[in-house]
């Protein structure tokens, strides 16, 4: 599972990890949440009878999609929000949160329109804060409950050392090494996120100061 704010850099991520031969890139799937809507009750966490369904449910999902490898990345970004219900449900998962500095996370969700409605914060300057903010939270909490279960993933860090962060990230993930994984601008996979143009160059610094001159 791959979590974090929209325009943190989790698409690249996908890229490198999916560049992997062990690996398939599922994208932004919407099976995880979907299931939980069905099970969830008064937002209480999944009772042990429910559990097997919801997990069931989704591997059901996963595989009636186009999921071709039996190790896959599910980049449904928000997915942050149930990081305690995705390790109940699957206790080997692993979980990379990516992030990048506040302003140019904010920033860059605001400059970029988006047709989802779950990421109608995106309009407003004070919503995206708070919910930048509340986001911030909930990741703390998880990081203070899960400790390193959980691989956290900066991105100025990665382009500014790639061969040393994604070497890390690849340990993390159990997979062999691959040289492969350097080169996420050659990974052919179709991509739908805001980020497409971008991933045809190779890593590059400097993006998260552009919202200075704004």
């Amino acid at each position: 599972f791959i979590v974090g704010m929209p325009r943190s850099g989790t698409t690249l991520i996908e890229q490198i990890v999916s560049n992997h031969s062990k690996v398939y890139g599922g994208g932004e799937l919407k099976y995880f949440g979907k299931t939980l809507t069905k099970h969830l009750v008064q937002n209480q966490m999944p009772n042990s009878s429910s559990v097997l369904d919801i997990r069931e449910e989704y591997i059901q999902l996963v595989n009636s999609g186009p999921v071709k490898s039996r190790i896959f990345t599910d980049k449904q970004l928000l997915n942050f929000r149930f990081i305690p219900i995705i390790f109940k449900l699957f206790p080997n998962a692993k979980v990379i949160h990516v992030y990048r500095s506040p302003a140019a996370t904010c920033w860059s969700n605001y400059k970029q329109f988006f047709p989802d409605e779950a990421l109608g914060f995106c309009y407003d300057l004070s919503d995206i804060v708070a919910y930048y903010s509340k986001y911030k939270s909930i990741m703390l909490n998880a990081q203070n409950h899960y400790g390193n279960r959980i691989y956290n993933l900066d991105y100025d860090r990665l382009t500014e050392d790639p061969e040393k962060q994604i070497k890390s990230l690849i340990k993390y993930l159990r997979l062999p090494w691959e040289p492969l994984c350097l080169r996420p601008e050659e990974n052919r996979r179709y991509v739908q996120t805001a980020s497409q143009q971008q991933l045809k160059k190779k890593i590059y610094t400097g993006s998260s100061g552009a919202w200075q001159v704004y």
